[in-house]
């Protein structure tokens, strides 16, 4: 699915030149000309505005107007005032969202419906409720896993690191003296940040084209400097400029980047060590996760450092706590561990690294994450189509 998103009358000129586009959102409109010539240049499937750009006194002849340059087209208004003028336009293909913070939600609604759309699973957050338990490495782990299995294509993976607090993810890849977070934070700060932007910085990870790095600071005592706008707008970008996201949300819930991940992935996997301390850790984070508003319903339960052996049930971890349990993964051994290795996929001869590999197949399968390169072409919910 592709996104324009119009934040101003002067840079919708620039996207006249594409030649279609599933949704237009406008931010700011000043001039009911450019809107027109956005709608006929663009034929989008779904048109986002709110309140702040159509006065609900203009509404009806926008709708109108709307209406008759896109035949189809749905409109999504995002009332900040609670009003309810636009009931009145639902049977012209109108739906309205009563949104308090009006247009300042548009982003996480983009998100949200291009992660609930129809098709393979785009945005992926590896998380654990208490450090130590293997979040960074299997975050590693899978982003090799799903590039591996594109690298005949033209598909790209972003993997993206929010554990700001103890960002080890970069030397994993070893990206010691990069800090992508850092280099693009006057963008984020500014609302600049653009696809194009964030590839230039994304880091190519040894020498793998098509599989990108996004994370890192140079001082993670001053993680303060980050904030829940700051990670969402990188989400929103990198999800329109990768195909696949993957995103290292860290432990706990104490920090923005962390929780932005949780709110925002289509799916989350919860990493824990099937032990005693772990289970107590997740079943805690479960509690909070209403207040911070995190769907429950989207974690999978990922056991790892598993050992069959030793007569553990896989089921007893998740018991109680209405979660699916994603699957197990063995244990790698320390070697895994070291800052800037690569075991997966230059070692498979070894057993351990096989069945490890093995394991995250049947994980990726159990949780429908599509496994080859074919490109597919996000559509829009039904509620949105044209059909609808």
């Amino acid at each position: 699915m592709r996104t324009l998103l119009a934040s101003g009358i002067a840079r919708v000129d620039e996207y006249i030149l594409a030649t279609h586009s599933d949704i237009l959102v406008l931010q700011q409109v000043n001039t009911a000309r450019a809107c027109r010539a956005a709608l006929e240049a663009l034929q989008p499937e779904l048109l986002i505005f709110s309140d702040r750009t159509v006065a609900p006194e203009n509404l009806e002849v926008f709708v109108s107007e709307s209406a008759a340059l896109v035949p189809g087209l749905k409109m999504l208004y995002l009332d900040a005032s609670g009003s309810g003028t636009s009931e009145r336009f639902k049977d012209r293909g109108l739906l309205c969202l009563a949104s308090p913070a009006g247009g300042r939600d548009i982003s996480r609604l983009l998100y949200s419906l291009r992660d609930r759309a129809a098709g393979p699973l785009t945005v992926i957050a590896v998380w654990s409720p208490k450090p130590g338990d293997g979040a960074s490495l299997t975050c590693e782990a899978m982003a090799q896993l799903l590039w591996s299995s594109r690298a005949d294509s033209e598909e790209t993976v972003g993997v993206v690191d929010f554990d700001i607090k103890a960002p080890g993810l970069k030397y994993r890849f070893g990206f010691e003296d990069k800090d992508v977070l850092d280099e693009l934070l006057p963008y984020v700060a500014s609302g600049a940040l653009t696809p194009g932007i964030l590839r230039k910085y994304a880091r190519e990870t040894r020498k793998k084209k098509g599989l990108c790095f996004i994370g890192g600071t140079a001082r993670p005592e001053l993680c303060n400097r980050y904030n829940s706008t700051h990670f969402n707008s990188i989400l929103g970008v990198a999800a329109r400029s990768f195909d696949v996201t993957l995103i290292d949300a860290g432990s706990l819930l104490d920090s923005a980047g962390t929780v932005a991940a949780l709110q925002n992935a289509a799916l989350v996997f919860a990493v824990i060590q099937p032990d005693y301390l772990s289970g107590q850790c997740l079943r805690h984070a479960l509690s909070l996760f209403p207040a911070y508003g995190i769907d429950p319903q989207k974690v999978r339960v990922l056991l790892n450092r598993f050992r069959p052996d030793l007569g553990w049930d896989p089921q007893a971890a998740v018991g109680g706590l209405g979660l699916k349990l994603a699957g197990t993964l063995p244990d790698l051994g320390s070697g895994a561990c070291r800052g800037g290795d690569s075991p997966l996929f230059e070692n498979q001869h070894d057993k351990a690294v096989s069945a490890y590999v093995s394991a995250l197949r049947d994980v990726f399968e159990e949780c429908g994450i599509a496994a080859s390169g074919a490109k597919k072409r996000g559509t829009l919910p039904r509620i949105f189509s044209r059909g609808a």
